[in-house]
Parts: structure tokens; C-alpha cells; sequence
């Protein structure tokens, strides 16, 4: 391997991206969710991943937190109620341990 190779695979190569395990309460019982931070055109974005296959199934399409000037946004969840109540518990814990605030944009339900 040349010199040459090695030094731009180097300078090529990303960081890789952290991933963190959290509990949150959802119904009466703790569950945990995987949180993955990945920064994309200078924002950053935790992609969630649940550890409990119906409750991954509910947030399917709605697993992806932005970070809006340091704070976590929690979107409407395309107006699905129980996929945003799922969400915000999750958003709450992930923002006590990353000593973060929560934006929570207005939530309209889908027709």
C-alpha cells in the first residue's frame, strides 16, 4: 500500500456515528431506543430505533429527530396522535440526557 492511498483514505474516512441505548415510559412500562447521531449538511439528526417491534412498527415514518440551534425538535408525527405520543416520550428522555430543550412544533391531526 502506498503512502499516497493511505493518506487520502485517511483524509476521505467520516467519523462514525454514535449510538446511545435510553429508556423511556411508554404505557405504563419502560422501553428502550436505540439513538443514533449522524450529522447531515451541518445539522444534526438522531435516527431512533426501538427496542420493542410493535412500538417500532408505530413510529415507523416518524423515527428521525432534528436539531434546530441546539435544540430537539419534535415534530407532528403527520398528525398521527399515538405515533406523536410515542415520540415526545422518547424526545423528553433523549433531551434529559443530552441536557437539551425540546421545540415542540404544533400538532394537527391528519384528516
Amino acid at each position: 500500500m502506498s503512502v499516497k492511498f493511505l493518506i487520502r483514505f485517511i483524509i476521505k474516512k467520516k467519523p462514525m456515528a454514535s449510538i446511545v441505548s435510553i429508556a423511556f415510559p411508554f404505557r405504563g412500562s419502560f422501553h428502550y431506543v436505540l439513538v443514533s447521531e449522524k450529522e447531515l449538511n451541518n445539522q444534526i439528526h438522531y435516527r431512533l430505533t426501538i427496542m420493542n417491534g410493535d412500538l417500532e412498527k408505530l413510529l415507523y415514518g416518524c423515527n428521525i429527530i432534528s436539531e434546530v440551534n441546539g435544540e430537539l425538535e419534535l415534530d407532528d408525527c403527520d398528525g398521527n396522535f399515538e405515533k406523536w405520543e410515542l415520540k415526545k416520550q422518547i424526545v423528553t428522555a433523549l433531551s434529559a440526557h443530552l441536557n437539551k430543550k425540546v421545540i415542540e412544533l404544533p400538532f394537527t391531526v391528519s384528516q
